[in-house]
């Protein structure tokens, strides 16, 4: 049979890995909650672009700052953030507003700030300057992200109950701790390291997380059912007899997590920036269901087989 490591009877240690995870997860949740630095709040802007002409001048980049303050101070707007981009041929200058702040007034200091910057006798005459007012809405993307959660989650509680008729009680059961195990490590994970994340994308890559475990478990008991046919695995306990059906898995298993990083790496290359971030933090759960299929699932289901009423493998 096949020699490796006894992952069935190291079971105390796959499952002291993940409750250490799983506590230190809560406990930093509890306290500081997950890093949602990658959500970009709702928020106003006014945006104003210029060409080269407007840098000749030693002061003239600041004199157009100054004159865009003073319009919105003007118009009793109050700026929370301010940044400068250099792009080719000249820069942009953005100023950020509270999403409640007055859209009226906005309108109205862009205008004071387009009036001045067009004025035949000002300074900035001869430039290509655009001012415009921008505002950043999240609703849509946060959306998409909540209802992919539980769309995944559904398909998961139908796979747990084709998991239940194909293979038996004991499989689903194996397959519900799985999904319980993956997505408490995953979320763990993800308080721990402080990964950066958007609003409602943890229930995401929780979902994620059951739909990998779920997965890589059915693979399992297709070599069980498979398995289990040799006359050699009916001599053994139960846990020999799963250890050396796992260690049959490994391969395909193996195979099937790397294809699904490479996807989910090569989709978050091509992605834009803010879904890359999805894409890319996918991967986490990727990683925690292979270790979830490889160590703890199988030494779990080598060790309760003893103790529920028999039915299918």
């Amino acid at each position: 049979m096949t020699k490796r490591i006894q992952t069935v009877k190291l079971m105390p240690v796959w499952i002291a890995i993940s409750a250490v995870l799983i506590v230190a997860g809560i406990v930093l949740f509890a306290l500081l909650g997950f890093n949602y630095s990658a959500e970009i709040p709702n928020a106003k802007s006014v945006e104003v672009s210029y060409d080269t002409v407007v840098t000749i001048g030693e002061t003239t980049e600041a004199d157009l700052q100054t004159l865009c303050e003073n319009a919105f101070e003007t118009n009793g707007l109050q700026v929370e953030n301010k940044r400068i981009y250099e792009v080719t041929g000249g820069g942009i200058v953005e100023y950020f507003f509270s999403s409640t702040a007055d859209g009226a007034k906005l309108d109205a200091a862009a205008a004071a700030i387009r009036t001045a910057l067009t004025d035949a006798n000002g300074a900035y005459a001869d430039a290509d300057t655009f001012v415009t007012v921008h505002s950043t809405e999240n609703v849509a993307f946060t959306e998409s992200i909540w209802r992919g959660a539980v769309a995944i989650a559904s398909g998961c509680v139908v796979a747990l109950v084709y998991l239940a008729i194909r293979f038996g009680v004991k499989s689903a059961l194996t397959g519900l701790i799985g999904c319980v195990n993956n997505v408490l490590v995953t979320l763990a994970i993800f308080a721990i390291c402080r990964i950066p994340v958007y609003a409602y994308a943890p229930l995401l890559f929780g979902a994620i997380a059951m739909a990998i475990s779920l997965i890589l478990w059915t693979v399992q008991c297709m070599k069980m059912r498979e398995n289990f046919k040799d006359p050699a695995f009916r001599t053994m306990m139960s846990a020999d007899a799963m250890e050396e059906s796992s260690a049959t898995a490994v391969k395909t298993i193996v195979a099937i997590v790397v294809a699904i990083a490479v996807a989910f790496a090569m989709l978050g290359g091509l992605a834009a920036p803010a879904v890359r971030l999805v894409f890319l933090c996918a991967l986490i759960p990727v990683a925690v269901g292979a270790y979830s299929s490889l160590a703890l699932l199988p030494s779990v289901h080598g060790h309760y087989k003893n103790i529920l009423p028999k039915g299918k493998k």
